[in-house]
This record gives C-alpha cells, structure tokens and sequence, in this order.
C-alpha cells in the first residue's frame, strides 16, 4: 500500500461525523457578534435604563407566534517548490508563508512544484470578527488527486466545502466534509462532488475556539466524496454565563435533493411545563447554495418567559407543499462545537442529495 493510500485510510479512520458547513461557521460569528453586543447592552443598563415592549405569553392555550420580514485579502503563491521526498503529501514545513502568520494565521497550500499561502477572508480571532468575500481572483492549483494544507495553529479541527464555479442558469451546490490533521500541522484535502470546477472553502477552528475561512480554485480529476444525508439544525436559545438566553433564531438545512421551489417554517419551543412560543424566521429569499436554506429571526427572547427547561423544539418544514417535522431538546441535543445549535430528528427524512 503507498503513503498515500495509508494517508487516507487514517485520515478516513480519525475523520469526525459531523460537519461544520460554511453557514454555521458564519452564523456563529454572528451569535457571537450578538453576544458581545448583549454584555455591552447588560452593562450599558446601570447607566441607561432601556425600554422593552414585550407580548404577553400565555400558559396551556395557543402559543404567540413571532414571525420575520422578510476587505477581500488576496492570496499570494511562492514558486518555491516543497522538498519532501513524497511529493504532494509533505510532512515538512512550509519554505515560505509569504507573509504574517501571527494573530491571524496564513493556511499554505504544499503542491508538487509550488507553496500557496492563503489569508482568511472571514475570521472570529482573538477579540474580534471581521466577515468578509472570497477573493475575486481565487489562487488556482490545478487538478491533483488530493491538495496538502500546513497551518502554523496546530490541532486545529477542519471543514471542506466545495462549491461549483461556473454554473449557470441554476444555483450552484455545495458539498461539505470534515478534515483532519494528520500531524497537528498538515491536513489532507480530497476532492468532493462530482469531478468539475470547484470554489474550495476551508473552515478551521483552534482548540481555543478561534475560526478562519480561506478559499482557492481546484479542477478535481476525479468523482469524490457525498455529503452525509440531508439534516437540520436550529438555535433559539443559549447559555449566557449560566443564564437563559437568546441569541436569535436560526434554521439551518442542508443537502437536499433539490432545490424547493417554495419553502417556509415554523418553529415551536416548549418549555417542561407546557408553555409554549412560535417563532414564524424569514424565509431562505432567492437561492445561493442548491440544497441548503437558511432561516432566521433577529429576536428570539420570548422563548426565555415560557418556563423552565429542558425544552423541546418542533419544527414544521414545509417543502413544495410537503410537510416534515424536525425535533429536538435544548440542552440536551446541543451540536458540540457550534452551541447553542440543536440537532434535530426528520419524520419523515429529509430527501437526500446523491453524487452521480
């Protein structure tokens, strides 16, 4: 067996389940964004008393619905080609870096004849969090087999998504996997999809919690990986320092068969006593990303006046006029590493997207 099949199979072995898609990595930057923003506002109250309007809740009868309205751094490439006696799959450092790592660190790219080191265009690092594009120009590295990435943060945790380039006259889809590092350092990227053009969006986050997103171009030769079955997740309420919270409401859906014509959903949360809220998030507008939606809502508060938990979400989907129903408790199902989303559970399942 080669390297690089060995490369593979331990990559395979120590690959996580789950995954954290390009939405969620962003989303999280806002939940973030909005955490700050409440302390401020928390501490801001012993100066300034803040007035609320809020609707009154009702206990045991028919719940209150809430409804919704509905700089780019470039990267920079080094001819200096990689000295492992393997090429393509180095274990060595970088030659180059071709700029800072520091507080922000590059992501280079090891290819057989060159190193390409990538700058995050969105980032939450350190104490802040700047959203931004994919560089218009992306850096483009061929059609390999597999792509090698070195990043100076070691053991960080990694998401792939490829995303289809020169589609036209539909959305282009996007198909996301996790990724390991198989030395602390280095991580395998394998190509997803159908073999095409790809944008390649690459998610890392650091033991200390800090996430980066870098992208380039690849041609992939070859078929690759499927996306795991069509899934959901949603996010009302959160744990503030110990205390019940809301940082807004959040749908998330993701590798569908097809893009729906129509969609919309509600959201119900119950809290152990029976109380329960509605929450009606704006739906997912015109489409950016074949398969997936994203609902939201800027206020979900009122789901921290119904009662103590555990609580119980209950979502109505309702796909081209068919309905499906996504469960699940808050804390309890809680999805490590992108809190507070909550995993839910389809009856009947989701239809699913396969790679042809």
């Amino acid at each position: 067996m080669s390297f690089a099949e060995n490369l593979r199979d331990r990559v395979a072995d120590q690959t996580p389940d789950s995954v954290t898609p390009f939405e969620e990595v962003v989303a999280r930057a806002r939940r973030r964004r909005r955490r700050q923003v409440s302390a401020v506002v928390a501490a801001t109250g012993a100066v300034a008393a803040i007035a609320i309007v809020v609707p009154a809740l009702t206990g045991g009868g028919a719940p209150h619905q809430v409804t919704g309205s509905g700089q780019t751094s470039e990267p920079t490439t080094s001819t200096t080609p990689t000295t492992d006696s393997t090429p393509g799959t180095p274990t060595s450092v970088p030659t180059s870096t071709d700029g800072p790592t520091g507080e922000m660190p590059n992501l280079v790219l090891q290819l057989e004849d060159r190193e390409v080191a990538l700058r995050a265009w969105t980032a939450c690092w350190g104490n802040g969090c700047v959203d931004g594009f994919p560089p218009p120009d992306l850096a483009q590295v061929g059609s390999p087999d597999q792509v090698i990435a070195w990043s100076p943060e070691a053991d960080m945790r990694w998401s792939v998504t490829f995303v289809e380039t020169g589609v036209k006259d539909k959305c282009a889809r996007s198909i996301s996997y996790s990724a390991k590092p198989y030395d602390g350092h280095h991580v395998l990227l394998e190509p997803a999809g159908p073999a095409g053009s790809y944008r390649v969006d690459v998610f890392g986050r650091a033991p200390s919690g800090g996430d980066v997103v870098y992208s380039f171009g690849w041609t992939t030769p070859t078929a690759g990986r499927a996306p795991k079955p069509a899934a959901g997740i949603a996010a009302v309420l959160a744990d503030h320092d110990g205390k019940l919270d809301s940082y807004g409401v959040e749908l998330s859906i993701s590798d569908l068969a097809t893009q729906p014509a129509s969609a919309e959903a509600t959201i119900t949360v119950t809290s152990s006593t029976g109380e329960s809220v509605q929450f009606v998030p704006r739906g997912p507008g015109a489409c950016t990303d074949a398969g997936n939606l994203f609902f939201t809502l800027r206020d979900g508060s009122a789901a921290t006046r119904i009662g103590p938990g555990p609580f119980t979400y209950s979502v109505d989907l309702v796909l081209d006029g068919t309905h499906y129903t996504g469960t699940g408790r808050y804390p309890d199902d809680v999805q490590k590493g992108n809190e507070p989303s909550v995993r839910l559970t389809w009856d009947p399942p989701l239809p699913s997207y396969t790679v042809k």
